[in-house]
């Protein structure tokens, strides 16, 4: 349990990392026995499962990606949230700016007049802008600590419960999370989905959330500063600043450059899949129908747990997730040379990839 108020800073940074690895070792959860709000939070701000070097972080992410997986099922579009453009008809923030370092964070050891100056530009200019990019239908969503920033999400919302499609998914989730609280009644669309998802995230996860706040700030590390080529944590494909120069774009280069150096070599080539296997009606036998699935072996594919979950007139589908190594298997040849295929279509009717997160 959090007795004051923490703040967790720089999560996509390895020194940030670091400290909510030492903070989770021994826990399951951010507060608690439970998983909560807290926990969703800072999942959010994580973005994607560290490499294995955190091992307190990585367990806790599975666990939480399976519970969030489970519990809202529905086909996200992919969100990601980051610090970003704001678009607006807002004059150009100054050159001066550099580049999307952080505004608390000094990357460059002692700081000069000349860097204090930098960075007082940079943080009027940036004011918290969060960005909130939906990859699939090329949307962003600009500064969304602000009024035009909640507009254009009350926009994109008119007609809509949800983000991605007709049920939650994690896509409400982070932008949720990066919303931070309910707006004023100003913006009606995003209020009444704030309650909806407000409302989903208490039901399923009743357990008392201590408080936390997540904030890019200055990383609490004995960890050595980054090189002074990287220039900053910014985003890779974000110019917050106009149009790039050639200073500008050799200054990211050296950044990205920096960036892989710096950072440990990610696990690649696993992803964790949760399917949903549907019968033929209420009389097949899901003792047998699981029996057929969990039949398939291949290399690379690892079963793991599954459930029943009722659609409805006696009618139970199998819930089940298991692990690929990307290499050796495809899932939609899974589906349809072995799942729907003969002799396990006896019982299976149909499969549909409810998630599908790289590990």
């Amino acid at each position: 349990m959090i007795a004051m108020a923490i703040t967790f800073s720089d999560l996509y940074t390895e020194a940030g990392l670091k400290s909510l690895d030492e903070f989770l070792a021994g826990k399951s959860y951010i507060s608690g026995d439970k998983l909560t709000l807290d926990d969703i939070k800072v999942y959010a701000a994580v973005l994607e499962k560290p490499a294995g070097s955190f091992a307190n972080v990585s367990k806790w992410y599975d666990g939480v990606s399976a519970q969030l997986a489970a519990n809202f099922p529905g086909k996200a579009a992919g969100v990601r949230v980051s610090s970003g453009k704001a678009e607006s008809a807002a004059p150009a923030p100054s050159a001066a700016a550099g580049g999307d370092a952080d505004d608390d964070l000094d990357l460059f050891g002692d700081e000069t007049e000349e860097d204090k100056k930098a960075e007082a530009e940079m943080a009027a200019a940036k004011k918290a802008s969060l960005t909130v990019k939906l990859i699939a239908m090329a949307i962003t969503f600009s500064d969304l600590y602000t009024e035009a920033g909640l507009k254009s999400l009350d926009e994109f919302l008119a007609g809509k419960s949800y983000i991605s499609g007709d049920k939650l998914t994690l896509d409400d989730i982070k932008v949720y999370a990066a919303v931070l609280e309910k707006p004023a009644g100003s913006v009606a669309n995003v209020s009444k989905w704030y309650d909806g998802v407000s409302a989903q995230l208490a039901a399923n996860f009743p357990g008392k959330a201590a408080g936390v706040r997540v904030s890019s700030g200055k990383a609490e590390s004995a960890a050595p500063a980054p090189s002074a080529a990287a220039g900053g944590d910014a985003d890779d494909d974000l110019d917050l600043f106009g149009d790039e120069t050639e200073e500008d774009k050799k200054a990211e280069a050296e950044m990205a450059a920096a960036k892989k150096a710096s950072t440990k070599k990610k696990e690649s080539g696993k992803s964790s899949v949760l399917l949903d296997v549907k019968p033929w009606d209420d009389e097949t036998d899901m003792k047998k129908l699981e029996e057929a699935v969990r039949s398939v072996e291949k290399e690379g594919l690892f079963w793991g747990a599954s459930k029943l979950v009722a659609v409805g007139y006696g009618i139970k589908k199998l819930q089940i997730m298991l692990t690929i190594v990307d290499d050796l298997v495809s899932v939609d040849d899974l589906i349809e040379e072995q799942l729907t295929a003969e002799p396990r279509n006896e019982y299976i009717q149909s499969c549909d990839i409810v998630a599908f997160n790289k590990i």
